[in-house]
């Protein structure tokens, strides 16, 4: 039985103060014992050894932060400082999302979503969901090295200073934050191509806080799947996070031993890449 949780925040008027836990007051899903919550302190546990997906939202009101919104899962065994997996989006009035894949050595690991905005966050009152957390393991198994995954990450720090990208152009993540340990899904941070040497099905999803270079265009990002373009996602406003997901399924065999995956700019333009962002590839099944 593979183990999953799904939480949502429901309160009217909510606020998260700085380095604050998301507390989410609704429990939607809940299967088995292997992860628990605590609905006061907002903690995550896992009493199972293993690795875990999770996917979340905030839809903030407003706050004070000067360069937008930003939350973070955070483990318990992060160290002192560490800002944890985060989410950004450029303003402060809008959604802001996030994914990670967190690797679970010792039973007894937990994490929160915290706010890494460095100044409270009211979250919407007109939202009927203010904010929502869904989680689930990636195999059944207490060998979690069964299955192949990867998180890269492009830093504030470097997305600063990044100039726009060209059409047809990847996003080059510069860092590296989770990966198996035998290099099923390996990341080249010159090319920007993630590399499967597994066969299976694997989940892809991405966020990307981004601006076209010209008002009037939209932003376009493909995925393309040993070069070829698999899946597009299209955010029809100018400015925003742009995020997506496909399921890509990987048939491998004597002479074709790897698959490649590389998301692009398909916008036709040029397009800024305005904060923090992310992209994780995991392996859900094996052939």
């Amino acid at each position: 039985m593979i183990p999953y949780l799904q939480l949502e925040m429901r309160t009217a008027a909510t606020q998260v103060a700085p380095n604050a836990a998301v507390v989410f007051d609704t429990s939607l899903l809940n299967n088995g014992s292997d992860i628990s919550y605590n609905n006061s302190t907002g903690v995550i546990t896992f009493s199972m050894v293993g690795v875990y997906y999770l996917n979340w939202f905030v839809a903030q009101q407003t706050g004070l932060a000067v360069d937008g919104s930003n939350f973070a899962i955070v483990a318990s065994d992060d160290a002192d400082g560490f800002p944890g997996i985060r989410g950004s989006a450029h303003v402060k009035i809008s959604q802001t999302s996030g994914f990670a894949v967190i690797d679970v050595a010792t039973a007894g690991k937990s994490v929160r979503l915290v706010n890494k905005s460095g100044f409270g966050a009211t979250l919407s009152q007109a939202a009927q969901v203010k904010a929502g957390l869904a989680v689930f393991a990636l195999t059944d198994s207490v060998a979690p090295s069964a299955l192949g995954y990867a998180q890269a990450q492009l830093s504030e720090s470097e997305a600063a200073n990044l100039s726009p990208i060209a059409d047809g152009t990847p996003v080059i993540f510069d860092e590296i934050i989770v990966a198996d340990q035998n290099d099923i899904v390996e990341y080249d941070n010159v090319t920007g191509i993630f590399t499967l040497n597994s066969a299976g099905t694997y989940l892809v999803t991405w966020e990307i806080p981004v601006s076209a270079t010209d008002a009037n265009d939209y932003v376009y990002m493909s995925l393309l799947v040993d070069g070829d373009e698999y899946s597009v996602c299209h955010m029809p406003l100018p400015i925003g996070v742009l995020s997506g997901s496909a399921v890509v399924a990987i048939e491998l065999d004597e002479t074709t031993t790897i698959a490649t995956l590389q998301l692009v700019n398909s916008s036709g333009d040029l397009v800024e890449i305005t904060d923090l962002c992310n992209m994780v590839v995991t392996q859900i099944s094996a052939m």
